[in-house]
């Protein structure tokens, strides 16, 4: 009987000293960065390309929209990424939400995303040419303040805050009707975002367009800095198509 009880206390403590060790672990898990989360992704998935392991880099990105099945991802990866294959540097350049930006260095360089959900798994996964994502130098205090403002509508659309969108617009858009724009933003605009890049790749005295993932995204200012047009089109190796056209002409 005693050596029973001292057999059930020695499980006890073994249980609670395993707890006390392994919690704070998971804890610490579930509190990492999506920047930290990324960059450990980012350093499985090259090392992964590097030796052809595709299914196994594909169990890492299955969940991420852009590839429906592991035959998608292979023919994507032989077709488009093996001619910068192997990669010998993977750098973050920059994080914003759940979105990292890495520098890939193969053959040539690339920009590779990472955009993690709520749960971690990966999101958002895709590549450009890295030389995309050089900003255009804006000069003038009105066109720094369009680029501000631009910004500050797509992130309205990122957040899904359609009074806010709906308040920016011009008259001649308002006369549409809310009920319009929030039925055209929630079928379109929200499908195809959140997206927290956005590399400003044109602009005009009252337009300026931008690079958000696989999408080109132009707003139209009228004098008094409200919207006069908003589009998002579907964007081919930096080249903009009619083919997949959302927003307002």
């Amino acid at each position: 009987m005693i050596f029973d009880c001292f057999v059930q206390k020695i499980k006890l403590t073994w249980r609670i000293t395993f707890l006390f060790i392994i919690f704070p672990c998971f804890i610490h898990a579930q509190n990492l960065a999506p920047k930290k989360l990324a960059n450990i992704a980012s350093t499985k998935i090259v090392h992964l390309l590097n030796i052809n392991q595709l299914d196994s880099a594909y169990s890492i990105v299955q969940t991420a929209f852009a590839f429906k099945n592991a035959y998608d991802f292979k023919t994507f990866v032989k077709e488009s990424i093996r001619p910068y294959l192997p990669f010998n540097q993977c750098t973050l350049i920059t994080s914003q939400g759940a979105l990292s930006k890495f520098k890939l260095v193969g053959k040539d360089t690339l920009a590779m995303y990472i955009g993690l959900g709520r749960t971690n798994e990966v999101e958002k996964f895709y590549f450009e040419t890295y030389e995309k994502h050089k900003d255009l130098n804006l000069t003038g205090d009105k066109a720094l303040r369009r680029d501000l403002f631009a910004r500050k509508v797509l992130g309205f659309i990122n957040e899904k805050k359609l009074d806010s969108i709906y308040n920016y617009l011009g008259a001649s858009l308002q006369e549409l009707g809310k009920y319009k724009w929030d039925n055209l933003f929630r079928e379109y605009f929200f499908l195809k975002t959140p997206e927290e890049f956005a590399q400003l790749i044109a602009y005009q005295e009252n337009k300026n367009q931008y690079r958000i993932g696989n999408y080109l995204f132009t707003v139209e200012f009228n004098k008094d800095d409200k919207i006069v047009d908003l589009q998002l089109n579907l964007d081919f190796q930096g080249v903009s198509t009619n083919d997949d056209v959302v927003g307002h002409n």
